[in-house]
């Protein structure tokens, strides 16, 4: 019965080694940091273009009105 009892807190104890092992190696790994670099650069991308697409189309829509009200519509 003792030896079991050893057994059951050496076996205890390399599975928190192990699962403490696991949470530093986790800690450890900078390979998902790139991933995160990639998709915030291509959200600043997609919201730069955005802005831009909307300044130019309110402004073309702007030079459009503006050319509608001076031609005639008698024409």
């Amino acid at each position: 019965m003792q030896l079991l009892c050893i057994l059951s807190v050496v076996l205890q104890q390399q599975a928190n080694k192990t699962v403490l092992s696991n949470i530093q190696t986790f800690l450890k790994n900078q390979s998902g940091a790139v991933t995160v670099d990639w998709v915030i650069l291509c959200a600043a991308i997609v919201t730069i273009a955005v802005g831009a697409i909307v300044a130019v189309t309110t402004q073309t829509k702007d030079y459009a009105d503006e050319i509608a009200t001076r031609i005639p519509s008698d024409i």
